[in-house]
């Protein structure tokens, strides 16, 4: 074979072997697009599982006041929120970071002319900045534990590293490059997320716990002098307390998983460029079913309590 046309078969080889490891920009950009979906759908639950503890432990402090008021009264201090404007704050924070993070590497995916972020994702950034600051000086993450001295500086330098790069990042660093730089860093607040949520699942269970062996108690004290109907009716409250005490606990571990699942997904989105995808596109499938059983399960929660 001539030097020139060895010289060409060796570049058409090349090319071929990449090509073939390689799926075409569309596609990519389609799994890019259905990881932003996924993690703006685990972002919204997640917050939605927060507004659905704090109406349930408002309840719980409600029953606690009626079961207790003949001996303690009514006392307006008692009530309480789960979480303070701050905590429920920096919660949202993060998890909007996420959402907002996926969302822009799929930006950077699509066809417009993106050089660098708007005003407003910058701004965000700032105030992640400002929150990695809030954390180093409470030593919380989120208001409802103390972090070890180890765990706040890896929850701090990755709060830090997502203002960052929301505020620097331009379109010809790349989604690969992002996935990567970023990965560890979602690690550590996934990690974080999920004890919080832990402490917060604990939390409302020893509530539900105590209000639970209060109504038993008064039942078991008042059995001889209460009317059979009031009687009756005692114990279905009894009994739903149970179930909105399940249903609750339900929630916290359904969206433990979900998080769970979307930093496995994010640890395999590189996955999305080359043609080994079966697992990739599988763990998106079950992250999206997930989402939206979770939805599902948290809007049936919300009619319940209408």
């Amino acid at each position: 074979m001539k030097p020139k046309y060895f010289l060409q078969f060796i570049l058409l080889c090349a090319v071929c072997t990449a090509m073939s490891g390689c799926v075409t920009t569309e596609v990519a950009t389609k799994r890019i697009q259905a990881f932003s979906d996924a993690t703006t759908l685990v972002a919204n639950n997640t917050k939605e599982a927060f507004d659905i503890a704090e109406r349930k432990y408002f309840d719980v402090q409600v029953q606690r006041t009626v079961i207790n008021y003949d001996r303690d009264g009514f006392q307006p201090n008692r009530f309480q929120p789960l979480f303070s404007a701050h905590s429920r704050e920096v919660r949202d924070d993060v998890l909007n970071s996420f959402a907002l993070y996926s969302q822009k590497l799929s930006a950077i995916m699509g066809n417009e002319q993106l050089e660098e972020f708007d005003q407003a994702t910058k701004t965000f950034g700032e105030k992640l900045g400002g929150l990695s600051d809030s954390i180093s000086a409470t030593k919380t993450f989120s208001g409802s534990r103390t972090l070890e001295d180890g765990e706040l500086k890896l929850v701090t330098t990755a709060v830090n590293a997502f203002g960052n790069w929301f505020i620097r990042v331009k379109r010809e660093k790349g989604v690969r490059q992002a996935v990567i730089s970023m990965d560890t860093n979602v690690a550590v607040i996934c990690t974080a997320l999920t004890n919080d949520l832990h402490t917060i699942r604990q939390t409302v269970a020893n509530e539900y716990n105590f209000i639970m062996q209060s109504q038993d108690q008064f039942i078991q004290h008042n059995k001889d002098r209460l009317d059979p109907l009031v009687k009756r009716s005692e114990i279905h409250d009894l009994a739903r307390l149970i179930k909105e005490a399940r249903d609750q606990d339900a929630t916290f571990v359904a969206i433990n998983q979900s998080i769970s699942k979307w930093r496995t997904v994010h640890g395999k989105l590189l996955e999305a460029f080359t043609k080994n995808t079966v697992e990739i596109d599988a763990l998106l499938k079950q992250l999206i079913a997930e989402g939206q059983r979770v939805k599902k399960f948290y809007d049936s929660l919300d009619e319940s309590s209408k």
